[in-house]
């Protein structure tokens, strides 16, 4: 048994070693060097130390993870089985194993830290309160990085370096990963002061809510307009409806100046998509071109009906971004109800989510967007999140130290 001394800053250790090896990362490809592989060489050791490590410690309450993991496996071997596909099953598997790797790490990690929490001893005060270090730290060097990045214009810490598009997502490697990233913070930091409403945690989510104007997503943008209407229903719930009203009809009112002027102005790409594919395209980032002229065609040239049911993709087809659409494709119609119901009974259980009711806007922009589930750097801060928040886990750890 290992001592708690040992062990107090073992999880935010490997959290800042998890989100430092994003950034070299992001170093590595932008000054095109071999640093571009520091990211998935750290987190492909981890994974097989978690593997062993849950392999050693495995115990009985795990079994419907264990079993889940299994039949999502076993969905997606089916669903290349049964695809007409020009490459062979075995090179569609080799090819297709990183990306279930990325859909499986939420539950390697959930399992890796139950086997953490039962056989070693740690001090937990000690070991929250460097998390929690750890994770704040994280968002403010991010900030830092960002205003950095919009003074001076340093393309490093840029959202779309070598391009007039505006955005500046920090230390963060990927745009649609640091939206996400961003508003879990929002989340976080809102919760942080409805529990205790010190300036720190005010001036905590005031910070987060500016990062949203830096990084100037869409996704982002959204998430912000809900939660300024999740705040307004929970203090006057007639001005919300006012609200909702105001919000329904002045892009219709607006709509030439945002289209014409505003749009053109700020963010020249999207007006471009506007002006060549039209709305929705603008609107979903040219998913729905992907949907109807890549996910449609492909279904119907290469699905029979076991694909319905199980998925199934080659090297032709990898991803669509929309969240329950790229599911599908990786674990067919019974695998998206599997996914989910593991990860929200046995990896972030709906109790949780309903007492932090704003993580529902989360999962709504997610369905909208994609590229949740299966990114590494938002699942590792999203149950970061969850470990600083979860009363019934701190309750347990509370209960075995």
């Amino acid at each position: 048994m290992l001592k708690k001394n040992n062990t107090s800053h073992f999880l935010g250790i490997l959290f800042l070693l998890f989100v430092l090896s994003d950034f070299i990362s992001k170093a590595g490809a932008f000054y095109y060097n071999s640093l571009i592989h520091t990211s998935q060489i750290t987190k492909g050791l981890f994974q097989l130390f978690a593997v062993g490590f849950i392999v050693k410690n495995n115990h009985f309450k795990d079994r419907f993870l264990y079993v889940g993991i299994g039949l999502l496996l076993l969905f997606h071997c089916l669903g290349l089985l049964f695809l007409d596909s020009e490459f062979s099953f075995l090179n569609n598997l080799k090819s297709n194993v990183h990306i279930i790797n990325w859909y499986l790490f939420v539950f390697l990690l959930i399992l890796a830290f139950r086997s953490y929490e039962r056989t070693v001893k740690f001090d937990f005060s000690k070991t929250i309160y460097f998390l929690r270090l750890c994770f704040v730290g994280y968002f403010y060097a991010n900030l830092i990085a960002a205003i950095t990045g919009f003074l001076i214009d340093f393309e490093l810490f840029s959202s779309y370096p070598y391009s007039d598009r505006f955005g500046f997502n920090g230390l963060m490697r990927n745009v649609t990963h640091a939206s996400y990233i961003v508003i879990i913070y929002i989340i976080y930091f809102y919760y942080q002061y409805k529990q205790s409403a010190t300036k720190r945690n005010l001036f905590h989510l005031l910070s987060a809510l500016c990062f949203v104007f830096l990084l100037a997503t869409k996704a982002t943008i959204l998430f912000l307009l809900l939660f300024f209407a999740f705040i307004v229903y929970k203090k006057n719930k007639l001005f919300f409806a006012g609200l909702l009203l105001i919000m329904g009809i002045t892009p219709f009112i607006l709509k030439d100046f945002l289209l014409n002027q505003l749009l053109p102005k700020y963010f020249a790409p999207l007006a471009e998509v506007y002006e060549n594919q039209g709305m929705l395209p603008m609107l979903t980032s040219l998913r729905s071109e992907q949907f109807t002229e890549l996910f449609l065609p492909y279904v119907s040239e290469n699905w029979g009906f076991a694909n319905y049911l199980f998925g199934g993709f080659d090297n032709s087809l990898r991803k669509i971004e929309f969240e329950l659409v790229d599911l599908w494709l990786t674990f067919g119609l019974l695998g998206i109800l599997l996914y989910l119901f593991i990860f929200f009974k046995y990896a972030f259980p709906i109790v949780w989510i309903k007492k932090h009711s704003l993580v529902l806007l989360l999962f709504f922009i997610v369905f909208l967007a994609g590229s949740f589930f299966s990114s590494v750097p938002v699942i590792t801060v999203f149950f970061v999140f969850y470990l600083l928040s979860s009363e019934r886990l701190l309750s347990n750890i509370l209960a075995n130290t």
